[in-house]
């Protein structure tokens, strides 16, 4: 370099540093980091939305999916209950019917024995007239033997 150029350097700084200018190029440069800080901050928002967006959107499927997981199982769980429901009516039928042939099979034993002792009491009745027949003719003979 040589003195001219130092010498115009000077000025050039010199001018720079006084007045007004100073202040202006702070306030520029301190404006470019603010809009450069301000662009980074939006990038990322940006970012941190579109992750959200992401994760939502990901919630919202495995919501669909369990939803769907949960209608199926719902929905076999209601065969199942179908099914059991159906058996279950089948074996009351079942049981209606052994009681009912219980009930008629009752009626026969209790017809039965109600016969039974009609037959026990009128056989009894009968060894009773005969046992006092059998008294009248011992005592009808003892007498005549006297």
């Amino acid at each position: 370099m040589t003195p001219d150029d130092v010498k115009i350097a000077q000025e050039v700084i010199t001018s720079i540093t006084t007045g007004d200018r100073p202040f202006m190029v702070l306030f520029c440069i301190i404006m470019l980091f603010c809009i450069y800080m301000a662009i980074k901050v939006m990038a990322y928002v940006k970012g941190v939305n579109e992750s959200h967006q992401e994760q939502i959107n990901g919630m919202n499927e495995n919501m669909k999916e369990q939803r769907e997981e949960h209608y199926k199982m719902v929905a076999e769980e209601r065969i199942r209950a179908d099914k059991r429901e159906e058996k279950l009516f089948a074996n009351m039928d079942k049981n209606t019917e052994q009681i009912e042939n219980v009930a008629t099979t009752l009626k026969e034993v209790q017809f039965n024995f109600t016969s039974l002792e009609n037959k026990v009491t009128e056989n009894f009745d009968y060894l009773l007239s005969e046992i006092d027949n059998v008294k009248t003719q011992v005592t009808a003979k003892s007498n005549e033997n006297k």
